[in-house]
């Protein structure tokens, strides 16, 4: 018998259907990006280049399916988290 094997396994898959919101849902939080990036310390004349980073990252991660909220979760304080 062999001994199991010691190291990463497979990640457990999603126990629900991934959601896709739109990129207009991520828009909608464009005020809460920017009052993090703010609070941050970000300057002035940086913030709309980090701002928009953040949003395109967002965006990317959706299409890649690493979004996953809890369907339990209302969606809009998913997408914030």
């Amino acid at each position: 018998m062999r001994k199991p094997r010691k190291g990463a396994c497979r990640p457990p898959a999603a126990r629900h259907r991934s959601k896709r919101p739109s990129i207009e849902a991520i828009l909608a939080e464009r005020s809460v990006i920017v009052a993090v990036i703010i609070a941050s310390g970000v300057p002035q004349r940086d913030r709309a280049d980090v701002e928009q980073g953040i949003l395109l990252g967002a965006w990317r991660a959706v299409k890649r399916g690493m979004y996953r909220p809890d369907p339990a979760q209302d969606a809009r304080k998913a997408l914030r988290a």
